[in-house]
């Protein structure tokens, strides 16, 4: 059996926060580790505790996340979205910042991961 990780993303900006789950792909995409190969090391050593270094390193860096949405999400709950696509290509971000994105319910907002106080 192969492990499955995903990553939650905890992002805000100016307008509001949300959770953002990163799966393999994305991972890899953009960070250019899959999800296992940045926590198996965790699970071996036996903390899951420890932020690997890299995911440290996303502190204070911009990415554009286009996440899946659904209306049946319950709102007891904190939501998370599921990433269809990020990057850090600060060109995209950029032209992305506040435009719509497929509908009129989506909108795309640039965010910046910053350490939590």
């Amino acid at each position: 059996m192969t492990p499955r990780y995903r990553i939650k993303f905890g992002v805000i900006d100016d307008s509001d926060c949300a959770c953002n789950v990163v799966f393999d792909k994305e991972a890899k995409q953009v960070l250019g580790k899959s999800c296992v190969e940045i926590l198996d090391p965790l699970l071996l050593k036996g903390n899951l505790l420890d932020t690997p270094t890299l995911l440290l390193n996303l502190i204070d860096k911009i990415f554009l996340f286009i996440v899946e949405v659904h209306i049946y999400d319950n709102p007891h709950f904190s939501p998370s979205y599921k990433v269809k696509k990020m990057t850090d290509n600060v060109r995209l971000s950029s032209e992305s910042e506040d435009s719509k994105v497929e509908g009129n319910t989506s909108t795309c907002k640039k965010i910046k991961i910053e350490k939590e106080t």
